[in-house]
């Protein structure tokens, strides 16, 4: 069984879009949820407690985590 590095696939993937023009397998809407969900997890981690999706839409910018944290010790 052949393994591709997954960023070298994505990477492969957009260029070809770019160049023939061809259909993305993922948009900006899948880009954005990505990002709420480092955001919650970031906002979890820095105020030890759970976080909905929807706590981060809209918020200006990535919380930031403290530095004396163990991911052992994260709420998600």
């Amino acid at each position: 069984m052949r393994f591709d590095e997954p960023l070298a696939v994505q990477a492969r993937h957009f260029v070809d879009c770019m160049t023939t023009g061809a259909q993305p397998r993922t948009d900006g809407a899948n880009g954005l949820a990505v990002v709420q969900v480092i955001e919650a997890a970031q906002l979890s981690l820095a105020q030890e407690r759970k976080v909905l999706i929807s706590e981060v839409d809209g918020l200006p910018g990535l919380v930031p985590v403290p530095a004396q944290r163990s991911a052992a010790t994260a709420v998600l």
